[in-house]
């Protein structure tokens, strides 16, 4: 993709959208596209976490260790951006659903850039705070369904 167009895309990206424009090009220069296939294994649940993916068109499949699917993300989405901003393992392994283009950004450069200009720094880890609690308040809301079943299911046993 040219970088004219990849600029128009990056620029819609909810976690970098609001960047001028001479930081944007600044994001674009530490970010490179990554192709996967159908069913192609993005990465594993334990392994370093040294880049975190914006899908472009496709999806990937965030998975437990036990294969269950926690998320699907899609377009616009961003998967493993938990490990880069912890430093910790993956958490979760993450396979490609259908043919995915992403663009992939390293831990490393993305340090780099954020040490150097201060305002990049502050905007990504803000719209990465509020992308982490709109998950947790899913999480919540799903966690409430479920409690409300058991708690169903406990008073009401089936026969």
């Amino acid at each position: 993709m040219d970088r004219s167009r990849m600029t128009k895309v990056v620029e819609r990206i909810p976690i970098f959208k609001g960047l001028s424009p001479h930081r944007l090009q600044k994001v674009l220069d530490i970010c490179s596209e990554s192709r996967f296939g159908a069913g192609q294994v993005v990465c594993e649940a334990g392994d370093e976490s040294s880049e975190f993916y914006v899908i472009l068109s496709g999806s990937l499949s965030v998975r437990t260790t036990a294969g269950l699917e926690l998320a699907s993300v899609g377009q616009m989405g961003v998967v493993g951006e938990m490990g880069v901003l912890t430093n910790r393992p993956r958490s979760a392994s993450i396979l490609a659903a259908k043919n995915t283009i992403a663009l992939r950004v390293g831990k490393a450069d993305l340090y780099q850039l954020m040490d150097s200009d201060g305002e990049i720094g502050l905007h990504i880890y803000r719209e990465f705070a509020h992308l982490l609690c709109d998950r947790l308040r899913t999480n919540n809301a799903h966690l409430e369904q479920f409690y409300f079943i058991v708690e169903d299911l406990t008073a009401n046993p089936p026969e």
